[in-house]
């Protein structure tokens, strides 16, 4: 059995999760959002870590969904265990029955999307779901956000960059606008390998872009990942 992964200010079992703790949840934990948010989504929550995160960050009502029921079930459990228990709900649902029957609206909605959709599939049938488009395509989720977001509200993802420029095309034909973006380099020198957007439902004036190289040669980890994440990772500190 895993052992539960330790951050700063809590712990994260992820046993029976489709989707185990990985970069890409602590990276979108970590950037997304801002202070003042009432009410917060998260769709496709795996264990929790996410959800955690944006706890630790703010005072919010978040409210974590998963179609993989095992996942929920490690989502409850980190919650309950946490610090932030009073403020933190999972449920097991299929965001697209739920973005068509919730009678609420939430300042953020935050989603680290299955993506692997060209990629050959896991003989695990539960980490398809989380892996795969196939329980949840691009195009679902972006209609989905835009059901259930409220009218000042943000949209978050990380996304493979390879797949942005697709991505993108679906969110502004479902009138979001881009207003923020982070390109992610894994290692100093190669190639960008995956990409943070954040959505608004009105447009903005401008675009803030930027870049994020994680390690140096040696997987030495850099200041600007230090910072980012430097709240969370036992050993980056701040």
């Amino acid at each position: 059995m895993r052992t539960p992964f330790h951050f700063k200010q809590f712990a994260v079992r992820d046993t029976h999760s489709a989707m185990k703790v990985n970069t890409d949840g602590v990276l979108l934990g970590a950037w997304a959002g801002v202070n003042g948010l009432d009410k917060i989504l998260e769709v496709g929550t795996g264990c929790g870590i996410i959800t955690l995160m944006l706890a630790q960050r703010f005072e919010s009502e978040i409210l974590a969904i998963d179609v993989d029921e095992g996942s929920i079930h490690d989502a409850r459990y980190n919650f309950a265990i946490s610090q932030w228990a009073d403020q933190l709900f999972a449920i097991h649902a299929d965001f697209r029955h739920f973005a068509k029957t919730s009678p609420h609206t939430f300042d953020m909605i935050v989603s680290n999307p299955p993506f692997f959709s060209k990629s050959l599939k896991s003989p695990h049938a539960h980490r398809n779901l989380s892996r795969h488009d196939q329980s949840l395509s691009y195009k679902e989720l972006i209609e989905g956000a835009s059901r259930v977001i409220s009218e000042e509200g943000i949209f978050s993802v990380i996304l493979p960059f390879a797949v942005f420029d697709e991505f993108n095309s679906i969110a502004e034909n479902h009138g979001f606008y881009l207003a923020r973006r982070l390109d992610i380099i894994p290692v100093e020198g190669k190639n960008k390998n995956r990409i943070l957007v954040e959505y608004k439902y009105k447009k903005t004036s401008s675009v803030t872009s930027s870049s994020l190289v994680l390690f140096h040669p040696g997987h030495i980890p850099t200041e600007a990942y230090k910072i980012l994440t430097g709240e969370f990772y036992t050993g980056f500190e701040r």
